[in-house]
């Protein structure tokens, strides 16, 4: 196996590792609250099936008009240029860095923009293996062991 069927193995593995995790994870609810149980006992010790508090949605400007009328002295005035804005403006495909100085399309500098250190050193993969495509073809060699594996662990905490 060469280097880069060693990465795409690997990132197939992660994917299909965490995705059975999951699996497990929701039997394993699912098998202790039908028996009733509330703890399951393990090597480790007891474990507790707990149910965490529900998610909260926040509406920012009910929020907003809330701390203005209680506590108006925790309300900023914030000047900023959105994200989105940015990263349009420093889009690599319209400007480049050449001798530490970022320049636009025609060659001049860009007065909001800097190089900050040298760019990630990494693998631009060929169209082709880019996406699931290439970790899809590799997954059910991928789950069969992550199931192999699975199982001896199993055996081994079972004793």
């Amino acid at each position: 196996m060469d280097a880069t069927e060693r990465v795409l193995a690997l990132l197939a593995l992660r994917d299909a590792v965490a995705a059975e995790l999951k699996v497990a994870q929701r039997q394993l609810v699912r098998t202790v609250t039908a028996s009733g149980a509330t703890t399951v006992d393990t090597p480790a010790g007891a474990a507790a099936v707990v149910t965490g508090p529900p998610p909260l949605s926040i509406d920012d400007a009910a929020l907003l008009d809330w701390v203005r009328e209680n506590a108006p002295e925790f309300v900023e005035t914030v000047e900023r240029v959105p994200d989105w804005y940015a990263a349009q403006l420093t889009d690599p495909a319209t400007v480049t860095v050449t001798d530490g100085q970022a320049l636009d399309g025609t060659g001049r500098t860009v007065a909001y923009a800097r190089a900050t250190g040298t760019g990630a050193t990494f693998v631009r993969w060929p169209e082709q293996l880019r996406g699931r495509a290439a970790r899809d073809r590799a997954l059910p060699a991928v789950l069969a062991a992550v199931a192999a594996i699975t199982l001896e662990a199993s055996d081994a905490v079972d004793g």
